[in-house]
């Protein structure tokens, strides 16, 4: 039986990260967005069409429509999607098991330029927004450190706004997602601070709270599922090795392994190893290697 599933959404970007999620539990399944040509092609040549359709249009009355958000959700929890596609997809066309979902924390220290930190989390990060349902992404530095990349809603703010509600008794680490959107890497993030020292403002307690949700919401196993991701600099030595604490992994990028380097960067690992617990683990990049074409993970130095 030949399957279509219609993606109903005015958001080429959203529907592109649908495709990609779903292409692997349904590999027989066709998958393509609603008024394409190629859309309308397969409507006539398949047996059954299953809509996935956002806010913007109404078909609950359609038993093969499946609304993408739920509720007053702001993100899209893959796993009971394709729980409810499975419902009205045969079992042929579907895979029998999921991805297994990989929730992890993992915080990033770089001593880099700009583009050298940007490039090494293109690189080596990047296939965290498709092990799971949702990569967040907070960057705690300077507002003028941070990439400005937000797709939909506002730029400015919502870092802010976060830091201060983590503050309160009631917060729960799912509140995260609420203070987030999607950027063009695929990133759920805050976005930066409503001036650029609110990060530098906030007490280390504070930002500590935080990256403790932030570990909390990526334990493995829930759903939806999500991996973090925390970009921290411009702190002192000694608040940094208390910050990190509280992740699974912790990657650091330095300019290059240069023995004759006199900046004492090189120092910065076994400072950070110290540091770590037991469980946790530590990976050095280098960006001076990746940028003349090496391959990040056959030079990482691991600890």
């Amino acid at each position: 039986m030949a399957v279509l599933i219609e993606v109903r959404s005015d958001d080429s970007y959203l529907s592109e990260l649908l495709r990609l999620r779903l292409t692997p539990v349904f590999p027989n399944a066709y998958i393509a967005m609603s008024g394409s040509p190629l859309c309308d092609e397969l409507r006539e040549i398949c047996d059954k069409c299953v809509i996935l359709y956002d806010g913007k249009h109404d078909m609950k009355d359609d038993p093969n429509a499946i609304p993408i958000f739920h509720g007053s959700k702001r993100y899209v929890d893959c796993s009971s999607l394709i729980t409810e596609l499975r419902g009205l997809i045969p079992s042929a066309e579907a895979r029998i098991s999921e991805i297994t979902p990989k929730g992890r924390s993992h915080i990033l220290l770089p001593f880099t330029y700009i583009s050298e930190r940007e490039a090494m989390i293109d690189k080596f990060f990047d296939p965290l927004t498709s092990d799971t349902d949702l990569t967040v992404r907070i960057d705690l530095m300077s507002g003028l450190r941070m990439p400005t990349q937000i797709k939909s809603g506002p730029d400015f703010g919502s870092l802010t706004t976060l830091l201060q509600r983590v503050r309160d008794k009631d917060f729960r680490p799912e509140d995260i997602l609420d203070y987030c959107n999607p950027d063009i890497k695929g990133f759920m993030t805050p976005g930066k601070p409503q001036d650029p020292d609110d990060v530098f403002d906030n007490d280390i307690s504070t930002i500590r709270s935080l990256l403790k949700y932030l570990k909390d919401l990526s334990v493995a196993g829930t759903s939806p599922s999500v991996t973090t991701l925390s970009v921290i600099e411009g702190f002192r030595i000694s608040d940094t090795c208390s910050l990190i604490r509280d992740c699974d992994y912790v990657d650091i990028l330095l300019p290059s392994d240069d023995p004759s380097d006199r900046s004492g960067l090189g120092k910065i690992p076994s400072i950070i190893e110290r540091s770590l617990g037991k469980d946790q683990k530590l990976t050095v990049h280098y960006s001076s290697e990746y940028i003349k074409g090496d391959r990040y993970a056959s030079r990482s130095n691991r600890y």
